[in-house]
């Protein structure tokens, strides 16, 4: 199974999501017939078609399916099993993604607490539950909460992991988005910044550095520096163009948003039309994304919507 796990990996890294989703449907059938449902190694490749499920957009299928993964894993490893809190972060995640914050919220929690009294406040687990906690508080508007919980995950990262390690990047990335939605534009560029330069020298232009170069050109758009916020903006379409998986999709998907800012409709248009090309489905995304509410009374925007709708699969029941 390790070949199996090593492949799907690989066809995900890559952005073969439909295959790598293909794959673990196979491999579940035969681990469930030939091992068990409830063996560990069932229940691995359980996991990880979830989270391919809900990588793609596929959020009520990935939710089904989640659940009933959590409920094989409480009864089979028992509540506090690192394989059972991780599934109880990823489900809140896709609650995350369905816009569904209030029972997110709760849920994010609930692993918190389990993986702090676990594992311990300062281990990778319990540090991203509380990263996504913060980023709940953050769509749900509670800017003021989701920074104090930031700057915490922040901090205990850059103790556990270094100042240059991706991760901190990311939560610096993750804060800067937050002041920026607060209006402290100053700090939030500073932060961006920083995590964007530190990325460059020490990993390259990986998902980390990019978000952060996408989230500085949105900030900079904010701010009214137009010319430096688009050649940052086509810079980051030039590293996205040489990497792998989702790069150029939420490139395309960021820029889209920069220049929904800038009030530049119609390239808007033209680059959220390629990220759904590329696969991008997140219609709750979408609809909830403040950089995007210029574009939604444009007769575009539910043709878009309505696009993406008839690509989706349906949960079963």
């Amino acid at each position: 199974m390790d070949t199996v796990s090593f492949l799907t990996d690989t066809l995900e890294a890559e952005g073969h999501l439909a295959e790598a989703e293909g794959l673990l449907r196979r491999t579940i059938a035969n681990q469930q017939r030939s091992l068990g449902p409830e063996k560990p190694a069932t229940l691995r490749s359980m996991r990880s078609l979830t989270q391919i499920l809900r990588d793609q957009g596929h959020f009520p299928e990935a939710e089904k399916f989640g659940r009933e993964t959590l409920a094989l894993e409480q009864r089979a490893l028992g509540s506090d099993h690192p394989g059972t809190l991780w599934s109880m972060n990823q489900l809140a995640l896709t609650l995350q993604q369905e816009g569904r914050y209030i029972e997110s919220e709760k849920l994010f929690r609930e692993t918190l607490a389990v993986e702090t009294r676990v594992l311990g406040p300062d281990h990778d687990n319990t540090r991203s539950a509380l990263a996504n906690l913060g980023l709940t508080l953050l769509a749900e508007g509670r800017l003021t909460e989701a920074e104090a919980v930031q700057r915490e995950e922040l901090a205990k990262t850059r103790k556990a992991v270094g100042p240059d390690h991706p991760s901190t990047l990311e939560s610096m990335s993750y804060l800067a988005i937050t002041l920026a939605k607060e209006h402290k534009l100053e700090e939030s560029e500073r932060l961006l910044r920083d995590s964007v330069e530190i990325g460059l020298r020490t990993v390259g232009p990986v998902y980390t550095t990019r978000i952060a170069m996408g989230n500085l050109a949105t900030t900079l758009a904010y701010e009214k520096r137009v010319d430096q916020s688009i050649a940052l903006f086509e810079k980051l379409m030039v590293y996205a163009s040489t990497s792998e998986g989702t790069a150029m999709m939420d490139a395309h998907y960021q820029y889209a948003a920069g220049l929904s800012i800038l009030g530049r409709r119609d390239q808007a248009f033209e680059h959220l039309q390629e990220a759904v090309k590329l696969g991008f489905e997140n219609t709750n995304q979408l609809t909830t994304d403040d950089d995007l509410k210029p574009l939604h009374d444009d007769p575009r925007f539910q043709t878009l919507l309505e696009e993406i709708q008839k690509k989706q699969p349906v949960a079963s029941k």
